[in-house]
């Protein structure tokens, strides 16, 4: 019970008390002062019968008729039985006495004899002392005083309640939710005006920072132009797909260049300029938004860069065909020749590559590229593919639906670290797939050809299906684990309803589990994910956001979905402790869970300087090869 309503009780409680005692004392004091009033014209009938036998000649002798004022002094006092004695002798009786009457004598001597007097009356006070006037004045001062006291108590009740108001809007503010005065009434006014100032002004610094923060963000990793990566933010994104890559399928890098951007630039405004550089990104925006992980950046002047990591030959042939359509249509000065100013090289990524040998081995097609007099794209041919990368979708198909009937996937965990105590702090389970001739395939290379099927929904369920058995049956220790769970899955109706019902038949493990969706598709789909991420963190479920900096996005959603971990993408992480952009980067996502439940994880930790800078900059702990290799020999959960 809250501090107002005791407060309420006891004034109410006391309230009533002091209203029944007064009561009580009128009621008392009127019917004593009625018995003394009685009392008092017993005893006027005393003296009057003392003085009356007084002058009398035989005072023993019985009356045979009563004195006319002894008739006027029953009356007035209202007496229904009574009788005189002189001396023990009963001079006279007047009526019978009842036993339910209520009986007052008095005594007077004359000549030495005692006269006693006793009268009865029906009740001590009432009829002798009342009538309908006083009783009627006692019922109005009585309903008056409980209606003022049942007024007092409405009132006091009101001012508590909006005592009560302010009061629970301070404890959401203290759990961060800026919430104004409202409809409901708060006191004191001074405190709701403070409240709302306050409120106020933290949201506005809640804006600012945000601004800043995006600034921050923008000025170090986009170009000021078109909005897209620069060149320092592509190098990042190529780093940690080659690092990230498998030796299936990496992926591809794509540079295209506006070889006329020169002549246009001295000849036109700068507002022409500008406007042809961002028509040109609107293209390759266009052409690959829709590529899982894929990034796009402008290097410089009238040169573009896209990363499409796990991305199918044929699908990259197919889109720089519909590319150079939707380029050469953009509208160009006269004098550019616009058979022959788009160019594109073409250049695989393989972990067994740097990253600037795949970006000369793009320049190097893209140089061929345009030897040609046309527009035109040329990819660079290191070796033949391996076997894996040209299997067809009718054949990836197959292989995902045996899969799934078979549940040939294979979950295997990595530790994630605590940055203070190097302590597990959970597990995050990785997916692979076993294929037709037995071998592991990671999930970067099943899992874009399961989207293009239309199977991630099933791929997920199986997953999750297998980690909540492991975690209730086969957990040597209460760890908690996380696992990642496709956007389009989490999309899907169908699965929504499953994954609140499958929750609901394991709660004794609920609140260990971890679900991870990826950053920028989560911003994308904001408002139809919301419902169902609040659904599953309502359930008990811990909820973690990775792949954090891939993208430039808002981060809005930290206090939005009440978020308990993000995970840094990798190309923040690598060579952390000599990139100042990246530290500034990290620095700006601290300071924006300031105030939150929101810890921050690095991925792809490898070296002790990369992770040693994590720790100084707060970052609450990390997971990589550098701890996979110092946990090995552990009873790692699930491991």
């Amino acid at each position: 019970m809250r501090l107002t309503q005791r407060l309420t009780w006891g004034w109410l409680i006391s309230t009533m008390i002091a209203v029944s005692l007064t009561a009580l004392g009128i009621f008392w004091s009127a019917s004593d002062l009625a018995k003394q009033r009685q009392q008092q014209r017993v005893d006027a009938i005393a003296s009057q019968t003392a003085e009356f036998l007084s002058q009398a000649e035989h005072p023993s002798r019985t009356w045979l008729e009563h004195p006319p004022w002894f008739d006027i002094a029953v009356d007035i006092a209202d007496i229904k039985a009574a009788k005189i004695r002189y001396s023990g002798h009963l001079l006279v009786q007047y009526g019978q006495h009842q036993s339910s009457w209520y009986q007052l004598t008095s005594q007077q001597t004359v000549n030495g004899q005692t006269i006693e007097v006793s009268a009865s009356f029906k009740s001590p006070w009432l009829a002798a002392s009342w009538n309908w006037r006083s009783a009627l004045i006692l019922v109005v001062m009585l309903v008056s005083a409980g209606g003022a006291a049942w007024w007092a108590s409405l009132w006091f009740i009101r001012r508590l309640q909006e005592i009560d108001n302010i009061s629970h809007r301070a404890h959401k503010l203290l759990k961060g939710e800026l919430i104004t005065s409202g409809d409901l009434p708060e006191r004191p006014r001074v405190i709701r005006q403070a409240l709302d100032q306050m409120v106020e002004e933290l949201r506005d610094a809640r804006q600012e920072r945000s601004r800043f923060d995006a600034f921050m963000r923008s000025n170090t990793f986009l170009d000021p132009v078109t909005g897209l990566g620069n060149r320092l933010y592509f190098d990042n994104q190529i780093n940690s797909a080659i690092r990230a890559g498998t030796d299936h399928n990496a992926g591809f890098v794509l540079l295209l260049q506006f070889n006329q951007y020169d002549d246009v630039q001295q000849n036109e405004d700068r507002e022409i300029c500008y406007d042809i550089l961002n028509q040109i990104g609107r293209c390759l925006y266009d052409a690959y938004d829709d590529y899982a992980d894929s990034f796009i950046a402008r290097r410089g002047e009238g040169d573009y860069a896209v990363l499409l990591p796990g991305t199918h030959p044929d699908d990259v042939e197919r889109s720089l065909k519909a590319l150079l359509r939707s380029l050469v249509k953009i509208p160009l000065p006269s004098y550019v020749d616009t058979e022959h100013c788009f160019h594109v090289g073409v250049a695989s990524l393989e972990t067994s590559t740097e990253s600037y040998q795949v970006l000369a081995e793009a320049d190097m097609a893209l140089r061929a590229a345009q030897v040609q007099e046309a527009n035109t794209w040329f990819m660079y041919q290191r070796s033949d593919l391996p076997r894996n990368e040209i299997k067809g979708s009718v054949r990836w198909r197959t292989l995902l639906e045996d899969s799934v009937r078979r549940k040939a996937f294979v979950l295997s965990s990595q530790p994630v670290v605590e940055a203070h105590e190097d302590d597990i702090h959970h597990y995050e389970m990785l997916l692979r797939l076993r294929d037709e001739s037995g071998q592991m395939m990671p999930a970067q290379v099943f899992l874009p050809m399961a989207k293009k099927c239309g199977m991630t929904s099933q791929i997920d369920r199986n997953a999750l299906h297998q980690l909540l058995k492991l975690m209730r049956y086969e957990g040597r220790q209460p760890a908690r684990c996380s696992i990642n769970i496709a956007i389009d899955s989490l999309l899907d109706r169908n699965f929504s309803r499953w994954i609140e019902l499958i929750l609901l038949q394991y709660r004794d493990i609920i609140s260990r589990l971890i679900i991870e969706v990826s950053e920028y598709p989560l911003n994308q789909n904001y408002e139809a994910l919301r419902p169902t991420l609040r659904k599953l963190k309502q359930a008990g479920c811990l909820l973690a956001v990775d792949q954090v900096g891939q993208n430039i996005v808002s981060t809005h959603y930290i206090r939005d979905l009440d978020i308990d971990y993000l995970k840094l993408h990798a190309n923040l992480v690598r060579d952390i402790d000599q990139r100042s952009e990246n530290q500034l980067f990290v620095r700006s996502l601290l300071g924006a869970c300031e105030n939150t439940t929101a810890r921050v994880f690095a991925l792809a930790v490898e070296t002790q300087r990369e992770w040693q800078a994590l720790k100084a900059l707060g970052v609450y702990g990390g997971q990589g090869h550098l701890f996979s290799e110092a946990w090995r020999d552990s009873p790692a959960f699930l491991g």
